[in-house]
């Protein structure tokens, strides 16, 4: 129960409840579209890509970076892929050209990682920089113009990782979801995400613990690329081709469906199951705004009243401007509710309130009898405020005594395996 609740929680549950909640108002809105079991389906498919550069890019909030560049990360490897495919270029195999586009992933991950660790770029202009290269490799790929492998795609398997299966869904929501759960364990239950915690939630403490907080880092841009890669795969066997706005834009949903999932833009607070539920939330938002309103017209043609159908829509820059107010929303939840502790103070208040009013009617009681005052307990820090739980888990992962483990911190913890930090390492005591 206790690896459960480190990989799905209350966030996780609210998601779910607002993605309820906006189906609901869809079916009531456009019974016609929602009332169709399909739409579910056509959902998911469109969320899958997403969700799986998701997947990544929690490792790299999670560690308090941001990688801008897997939009196009997922544009290069459908150019690359559709040039060593397609019979008019190379006319290669599509396991040769998976292949080197993993190779290329992991490439465009180290690339991130050297930039921001050993060259200290920050990650905002790091990323930023491989985004605008990724694009412009794209449109010379392309041409401007598009790849297509139509006639060839039927001759392989490879491409069935886009089609629809005998279930009614397409096969990229198993892949989304396979991805999903071996990512969450992954987080939640080993070593690597002990690090990635620790790492983010304090990087001066897990130094101080340790940790090789470089080689965390540049191995969460390398999860985030490899992600994309399988993204642009996804992308391209499902369109049987590419062209130059393949992902463009993309890393502005993903970035968008982990902070609504859960994870903190500070670092050290993450999950991937909220950001794959994330992923789907933004989706359903965009198609519930995208599909409108049945509405039926009367228009006059020759003298007789004629019913049209028609459907009644936003315009079209109102979903990316409500996307945006989601994404603002989401990100003061972290500053102004969970911090603050609102909703808790909010109950103790009414709690108090509450004694208030009972104490006043009840008759005064005799002063209770003198006892000897309690020694005060020492606060334990928290897992959300500075990474001391992930770095104690860590050091159990680390500590001799486990199996296959090395002690890499034995200078530094004097052979101390305890599952509690002694003190809290984070420098704000508003968090002890």
């Amino acid at each position: 129960m206790k690896r459960l609740g480190q990989i799905l929680g209350a966030w996780e549950l609210g998601v779910v409840v607002v993605m309820v909640l906006l189906f609901l108002v869809g079916l009531y809105l456009n019974p016609r579209f929602w009332g169709n079991p399909a739409s579910i389906s056509a959902t998911l498919r469109d969320a899958a890509q997403f969700g799986v550069m998701a997947v990544g890019s929690t490792f790299v909030l999670v560690n308090k970076d941001l990688d801008l560049s897997v939009g196009s990360t997922l544009g290069l490897t459908a150019a690359v892929f559709s040039q060593l495919y397609a019979p008019g270029f190379y006319d290669a195999s599509p396991w040769f050209a998976l292949v080197v586009c993993l190779i290329m992933g992991t490439g465009i991950g180290l690339l991130n990682g050297a930039l921001v660790t050993y060259l200290r770029v920050p990650t905002f202009i790091a990323t930023l920089t491989t985004l605008f290269i990724g694009r412009g490799l794209v449109l010379g790929m392309t041409g401007g113009k598009n790849i297509g492998f139509a006639d060839k795609a039927p001759t392989t398997s490879f491409f069935t990782i886009g089609e629809t299966n005998g279930w009614g869904f397409n096969n990229q929501v198993i892949i989304f979801l396979a991805i999903t759960l071996v990512g969450a364990v992954v987080l939640a239950a080993t070593r690597w995400g002990y690090e990635t915690y620790a790492t983010g939630g304090n990087l001066q403490a897990a130094k101080l613990a340790g940790i090789a907080t470089n080689a965390v880092r540049i191995r969460a841009f390398v999860i985030s690329a490899l992600c994309a890669t399988i993204a642009g795969i996804m992308n391209v066997s499902a369109s049987k081709g590419t062209d130059s706005f393949a992902g463009f834009g993309a890393e502005l949903i993903v970035i968008a469906s982990v902070i609504v999932g859960g994870a903190s833009i500070l670092g050290g607070r993450g999950r991937i199951i909220g950001s794959a539920l994330g992923a789907i939330l933004i989706v359903l938002i965009n198609k519930v705004l995208r599909e409108g309103v049945p509405i039926t017209r009367i228009q006059m043609i020759g003298g007789v009243e004629t019913p049209i159908q028609g459907m009644a829509q936003l315009p079209p820059g109102a979903v990316p401007a409500f996307l945006g107010l989601i994404v603002l929303a989401a990100v003061m939840i972290e500053p102004w509710i969970i911090r603050r502790r609102l909703v808790g103070r909010l109950i103790a208040r009414l709690r108090g309130c509450r004694h208030r009013r009972s104490s006043s009617r009840a008759p005064p009681a005799s002063p209770p009898a003198p006892t000897a005052p309690r020694a005060r307990r020492r606060p334990r820090c928290r897992a959300a405020c500075c990474g001391c739980w992930a770095i104690a888990r860590w050091r159990q992962w680390s500590s001799p005594s486990s199996s296959g483990w090395s002690a890499s911190i034995s200078g530094r913890t004097s052979g101390a395996t305890s599952t509690t930090p002694a003190t809290c390492c984070c420098p704000s005591p508003r968090w002890r």
